[in-house]
């Protein structure tokens, strides 16, 4: 089966709930890297046994998310993996309860994921905090924004978000977890406002 599309927008309530859980993310993001991947490579990529992972493929393929083929392997045909397209974005663009609910789970998740790879980075002491050469951030900023100056940061998010996007990216080099996250802040009182 060939991927017609480039990027493959998640729309649905099911679709979201195929991507809620941080093992189906990780798993979306070896295949973006590596295309068509058999279990026993998932495996490999995600530290984990190949049976931990058909549960999460078979949501993924019913959500439409993740195509499943056969190839000629060694000894038997064997079953591969990949993407309905090159990249999963989702297209927040429902309104309805359902959908928004989904999609807090979905964005948790992301969060949760983060958070395993920061803390995963701080316990192996080889991350590397400062310089040229670091390789592990994490800042929170609170800031008041006119509508032109989120106009501003918006637009140079989606230069970044291209520029991560950029095929010249290959799979060489180290692997890297780039997880971005803009709210409005919740209304507070006191000195601050």
């Amino acid at each position: 089966m060939a991927r017609t599309h480039r990027v493959h927008p998640i729309k649905t309530v099911a679709q979201l709930r195929g991507i809620e859980t941080p093992v189906r993310q990780q798993i979306i993001a070896v295949l973006e890297l590596h295309g068509d991947t058999p279990v026993r490579e998932l495996a490999e990529h995600l530290g984990c046994m190949p049976s931990s992972l058909y549960y999460h493929l078979g949501v993924l393929e019913r959500a439409r998310l993740v195509e499943v083929q056969q190839r000629p392997g060694r000894t038997r045909p064997e079953t591969v993996y990949r993407l309905v397209a090159r990249m999963i974005e989702i297209d927040p663009v429902s309104q309805s309860p359902a959908f928004l609910a989904a999609l807090g789970r979905t964005y948790a998740a992301f969060l949760r994921l983060a958070v395993r790879h920061v803390s995963a980075a701080l316990e192996t002491r080889r991350s590397v905090r400062r310089g040229s050469r670091q390789d592990l951030r994490v800042r929170q900023y609170n800031l008041r924004l006119t509508p032109a100056r989120q106009r501003e940061l918006n637009q140079r998010l989606d230069e970044l978000e291209a520029w991560l996007r950029d095929p010249a990216f290959t799979n060489e080099g180290r692997r890297f977890s780039f997880t971005l996250a803009m709210s409005p802040a919740p209304a507070t009182r006191g000195p601050q406002d």
